[in-house]
């Protein structure tokens, strides 16, 4: 009986279920320590408020990455889509703050879209060309979802238009690390190593 239980909870992915949650009651429990040097410089309401026209002049995101080189940020990344230019002065100004920084990780992403007659087309959004000329790197942005509709985890490559890629978090991780021109390494067992550092990923990381 308990056999057929167990092949039965298993055909429904309960067993992969079970885990996820048992992984979200273990990441409650034993939280790792936060990090004092990581700063979440954040989009909110009271943000939004202030500055009332949306999206924002680059002029803003310039003198932000102005003032945090200043504060002393050894990265800056910014998960914000930046693939549209706006006006030519604030699209000059943001990519010469990026450039000045010379720390900076933008973002980018991709989407499949259905075409009549059921062709896919693959969709990327990259910083435009001045400004991905002057940032240290470009990540995806691109997460996946768990079977209950949860992001638990970051993806390490992220191919994009058919090409080479490398995650958002990543990157991040790398130029932090001084080894962007480092190559990155997996092992079998879970774990990467990146210019002589190493970490343990989680399953599926």
């Amino acid at each position: 009986v308990w056999a057929a239980v167990g092949v039965g909870i298993f055909a429904i992915g309960g067993f992969e279920r079970l885990e996820l949650m048992t992984y979200d009651w273990r990441t409650r429990a034993f939280p790792a320590e936060a990090r004092q040097d990581i700063v979440v410089v954040a989009i909110d309401n009271p943000s939004l408020k202030a500055v009332a026209t949306w999206p924002w002049p680059r002029a803003i995101y310039a003198e932000l990455i102005d003032r945090l080189t200043q504060a002393g940020a050894r990265v800056i990344a910014f998960d914000v889509d930046f693939s549209t230019e706006r006006t030519r002065q604030d699209d000059v100004q943001f990519a010469r703050a990026v450039s000045r920084a010379d720390r900076v990780v933008l973002a980018a992403f991709h989407e499949h879209r259905a075409l009549d007659g059921g062709a896919v087309v693959e969709y990327a959004n990259l910083p435009y060309p001045d400004l991905r000329k002057a940032a240290r790197a470009v990540g995806s942005i691109n997460l996946s979802l768990d079977p209950d509709g949860a992001i638990r985890r970051a993806p390490i490559e992220a191919p994009i238009l058919g090409g080479g890629g490398w995650g958002f978090a990543l990157q991040t991780a790398r130029l932090y690390l001084g080894a962007l021109d480092r190559p990155v390494h997996r092992s079998p067992d879970g774990t990467l190593e990146i210019g002589g550092h190493r970490a343990r990923l989680g399953t599926g990381g």
